[in-house]
């Protein structure tokens, strides 16, 4: 028998087929994605909005348990859900109070697959300011985030990674609010709204020219 040899070719169509996947992947699996959301996913608004509307990259429709408006306290917020084709609209019974928020859901995509996520967004409150913390990782990355409050933060990676994304969970908030990674090579960046105080955790996917790293880590942020 012949010994096996892996030659470059090998590792070249394996590697490809590692990125192709990653980069085919989000928070709501390659089916029914995110396509856009009014408020945009991390912003930091003025004033309240009068609704929340996501539309996804194909038709979808509510699966009935779920989709909702979540407050910095992690209670729900009352509001009146509707989906058309689409998209799926969100109207708050009555008008946001300043704080954080996030919206979560829960939608069936046209080939039957349950698909959910989130995303998070300021209204009207000051976003609190604090030192940046070091993050333990696995694997260890030198990893920060610009302060351990809630609010609109920023996740530093010092990596040669160049794209890429950043899921978040809490006991809170089970849907992950998804961020996008941007490298220059040295340093890779991802910023978003963290809305809640408590341990978040997550899993970031970092993707540079010979390779894909999974990072994952805690962060826990003061009320």
């Amino acid at each position: 028998m012949k010994p096996f040899h892996t030659t470059g070719r090998a590792i070249s169509i394996a590697l490809v087929a590692v990125l192709a996947l990653v980069a085919g992947a989000t928070s709501a699996s390659a089916h029914a994605g995110l396509g856009s959301s009014s408020p945009a996913n991390g912003a930091r608004l003025a004033a309240a909005p009068k609704a929340v509307t996501l539309v996804f990259e194909e038709k979808v429709s509510l699966d009935g348990t779920g989709t909702r408006i979540i407050d910095e306290n992690g209670k729900t917020v009352p509001a009146d859900v509707t989906s058309s084709g689409r998209k799926v609209t969100l109207v708050p019974a009555s008008r946001l109070a300043p704080g954080r928020y996030a919206v979560a859901w829960h939608v069936i995509s046209a080939d039957r697959d349950a698909v959910d996520g989130a995303i998070s967004f300021t209204v009207a409150t000051p976003n609190g300011k604090g030192p940046s913390v070091v993050l333990p990782t696995m694997p260890k990355v030198p990893t920060t985030l610009s302060a351990a409050l809630p609010g609109a933060r920023t996740l530093t990676f010092t990596t040669r990674a160049r794209s890429g994304q950043v899921e978040w969970t809490s006991s809170k908030l089970r849907e992950p609010i998804t961020w996008t990674v941007k490298g220059n090579g040295t340093t890779a960046r991802s910023r978003g709204v963290l809305p809640m105080p408590g341990t978040w955790s997550f899993t970031a996917t970092l993707v540079n020219g010979t390779g894909v790293v999974v990072v994952k880590g805690k962060a826990t942020l003061a009320g």
